[in-house]
């Protein structure tokens, strides 16, 4: 039954049309009323079309991102893991139509890439290569064995840009045993974007990254265009610009997520809750090493990581059309 023929039908009911309904005075005043409860009825049909759905109440329409918003401020957008994910404004357009948002926390525990043999430290034939080994030299070996710092061809890459409930990847998925520790695998893990609505992802806009190639490219840098991305060693600057602080918490599921415990190891030994978190930035002279901020226990907060290593933290950055 359509909305018009729903009310139309509580009109027969309650108008002369139902027999039940008194005549004379009485059934003057039931009809009175009948109109007044049709009306209301009419009204709130006509609200809950116009919003899609009733949630707690009516929702009145509201831009998805707000209209207004200075840097520094917070703002929930999107959700991951059916939580709502707050962000912080790193940094605004000249014209303030556009922002630039970071997780205000660590949101979940990856590997930048994995070893593209499909498992870490060994190559296709079974060899074994730890530290200290010709993977350190060997620029192709290290990306068979410890995973590809190419941020156009990463597995975080392709996982953060994706809405697909199967994510598709080009090349090794990021498996267990192509981890460091054998944890955190999220082949089967819908894409970041995954969780959040139409309107949300239309509200997000795709910006062009350059980015720092490695040897095996042949490229000073690469240029990619990302929804969503991790930010440079470059981009770093916007933070003190904004006044933040480069220091990140997990989140609670992040923690509850992270098969290697190493949060847990370093909160114990250094009573710290700050934790590390990816750049998207490739080490120079490596293949496969990027940069990792630091928990702020040290002077120098930048470290050099392995990409397979499954237990540092993801802070995604995003480009968001103010007031869309």
């Amino acid at each position: 039954m359509s909305e018009k023929e729903h009310v139309n039908h509580i009109f027969n009911i309650y108008s002369g049309n139902n027999s039940k309904t008194g005549n004379g005075i009485h059934g003057e005043k039931s009809i009175a009323a009948s109109i007044i409860v049709i009306v209301a009825i009419w009204t709130a049909l006509l609200l809950i079309g116009d919003s899609g759905k009733m949630s707690g109440g009516l929702r009145a329409e509201e831009n998805i991102v707000p209209a207004t918003m200075e840097v520094g401020d917070t703002i929930t957008f999107g959700t991951y893991h059916d939580e709502e994910i707050e962000w912080r404004v790193l940094k605004l357009s000249e014209d303030g139509k556009e922002a630039v948002l970071i997780s205000q926390n660590i949101l979940c525990m990856k590997a930048y890439d994995a070893a593209e043999s499909g498992r870490y430290s060994y190559d296709k034939e079974g060899n074994n290569y730890f530290k200290g080994s010709a993977a350190d030299i060997d620029q192709q070996l290290q990306v068979q064995v410890r995973g590809n710092n190419d941020w156009s061809l990463s597995n975080i890459r392709t996982w953060l840009n994706s809405s697909d409930e199967v994510v598709k990847y080009g090349d090794q998925p990021p498996i267990s045993a192509a981890m460091s520790e054998g944890h955190n695998d999220y082949h089967n893990e819908p894409g970041f974007l995954y969780g959040f609505r139409d309107e949300e992802i239309d509200a997000i806009k795709e910006v062009e990254n350059i980015t720092s190639g490695n040897k095996l490219s042949g490229q000073d840098t690469i240029v990619t265009r990302d929804k969503v991305y991790l930010l440079s060693l470059e981009e770093l600057k916007w933070f003190e610009e904004a006044g933040i602080s480069l220091l990140a918490e997990p989140t609670q599921a992040a923690i509850a997520n992270d098969g290697t415990a190493w949060y847990w190891y370093d909160m114990e030994i250094f009573s710290l809750k700050t934790y590390y978190w990816w750049l998207r930035e490739p080490v120079k002279g490596a293949a496969g090493k990027c940069y990792v901020v630091g928990t702020g226990r040290e002077e120098e907060n930048i470290y050099k990581k392995d990409v397979a290593m499954e237990g540092y933290g993801i802070r995604p950055v995003i480009t968001v059309y103010v007031g869309k």
